[in-house]
């Protein structure tokens, strides 16, 4: 009898896609580093995304007791479910922007910039590359913009990274474009960086990049939609087969902040509804970089302008109003996406001292509520990973007293409505994640 199969080999690769129902460069997945799409995911726990099918069994009065007597026939396909993640810096934007459907992206570079221009290289013999410029700001972002190849190759990185610490790094790449390195580095010795592979000559240069400035907003029109490949799961008939799920919309964005656990992380997450899935030959998951999650002590709460520290717990979900539509078409698939309401809600516990706190909170009027999640990951030495959540009319719909382990405690709920300049909601994502990987073009 074969050994059954452990559920920690399989595995997800999410990518936004350009056009409905079709993966983005899906012959070869590249990573967001490799100027791809594709993000390799930790999932908190085995995700619910499944393929769904209505079986319809008719039932009736036939002069028997039985109520099923006719051969059941096929309905409706699609998938859905989804899963829960630790927050990091490159997938949240992903999923930011799935809920939201709106997104401005800006790039801070570094005082030096280009630390490299015009250096040629020979396919099949190694090349060390001396930089005639440092990283500077404390650290950067290197970006590889290889012209003139004609195959694939490899980037090997040695140095020091931005928290000051000995750092590694290796990149591959199928042909010219720009390639990313998915930390920060402050410092990079003397022929630490070496090109090589079969990849047909060229020309390298590498600019410093501190950062990018990912804005999300809520689109009043659509939202993107997001190809989910699971590896490692036994139902695609093969070992060398995976499942593609297409044209997947997000339907709800939860995020969970428990600060006063000791070892609370700030999490996230996401479902999805869209095509059911096609079977396609499996790629590869990327060996997992150092994965840099978030703590839950990372974030600070500001009212109306003015500190508040008070926050044990606090949750926030987007309700992103996206869903499949089917009509009578002659096909069993969805036919599109349609995008309707959204709205964000959420609830926290908190440590009350004053009848004036208390009574500050029980009103009716509009609260503007700023969520900053500080990360302990350096892009710089003075820029953090960090996210901005802001609210900026926020009303409370109840509030409950309790006890939080002999400490006086509130537990609200709110709502926000609409603002005319921050909609619902803004968030601000400052990352080391070119604007590429979430389908713009600021790389």
């Amino acid at each position: 009898m074969p050994n059954p199969v452990a559920s920690f080999k399989t595995g997800l690769k999410v990518a936004i896609e350009d056009t409905l129902s079709v993966a983005p460069n899906a012959s070869t997945n590249p990573g967001w580093w490799q100027g791809g799409r594709w993000f390799d995911i930790t999932t908190d726990g085995f995700p619910s995304l499944q393929d769904e099918k209505a079986i319809i069994f008719p039932a009736g009065q036939a002069g028997l007791r039985a109520l099923n007597n006719r051969a059941p026939v096929v309905g409706r396909t699609w998938s859905e479910g989804g899963f829960g993640f630790p927050i990091t810096e490159d997938f949240l934007g992903a999923m930011l922007y799935g809920a939201l459907g709106g997104l401005s992206t800006n790039r801070v570079d570094g005082t030096n910039f280009s630390l490299l221009a015009a250096e040629p290289v020979v396919g099949g013999t190694e090349k060390l590359l001396v930089l005639t410029n440092q990283p500077s700001d404390g650290g950067a972002i290197l970006r590889f913009d290889i012209k003139g190849a004609s195959a694939g190759g490899t980037i090997s990185i040695s140095g020091i990274d931005s928290h000051g610490n000995p750092a590694s790094e290796v990149i591959s790449f199928a042909s010219a474009g720009s390639f990313y390195s998915r930390q920060s580095f402050s410092a990079i010795g003397a022929s630490s960086i070496s090109i090589s592979g079969s990849h047909g000559g060229g020309t390298v240069d590498v600019n410093g990049i501190q950062y990018w400035e990912h804005v999300f907003t809520f689109n009043n029109t659509s939202n993107p939609s997001f190809s989910i490949e699971r590896y490692g799961d036994p139902t695609a008939g093969a070992a060398s087969k995976s499942k593609m799920h297409l044209g997947m919309v997000v339907t709800e964005l939860t995020f969970t902040n428990p600060a006063s656990q000791e070892d609370g992380l700030f999490m996230g997450e996401v479902n999805f509804v869209g095509d059911p899935t096609a079977t396609c030959n499996a790629g590869s998951l990327a060996a997992t970089s150092a994965m840099k999650v978030w703590p839950a002590w990372t974030q600070k709460i500001t009212k109306n302008g003015v500190n508040w520290y008070k926050a044990t717990n606090f949750t926030m979900a987007i309700n992103a109003g996206n869903r499949n539509y089917m009509t009578a078409a002659g096909t069993q698939n969805p036919q599109g996406r349609v995008y309707l309401g959204q709205e964000v809600t959420g609830s926290f516990d908190m440590l009350v001292d004053s009848e004036e706190e208390y009574n500050d909170w029980a009103g009716a009027s509009s609260m503007t509520m700023v969520n900053t999640w500080t990360s302990p990951w350096k892009l710089t030495s003075s820029q953090n990973q960090q996210l901005i959540a802001s609210l900026t009319q926020t009303y409370l719909e109840s509030i409950d007293s309790s006890d939080d382990d002999g400490i006086f405690s509130l537990s609200g709920d709110y709502r926000t409505i609409n603002d005319a300049n921050n909609g619902l909601a803004k968030f601000v994502l400052r990352n080391g994640i070119p604007g590429t990987a979430y389908g713009n073009n600021v790389a």
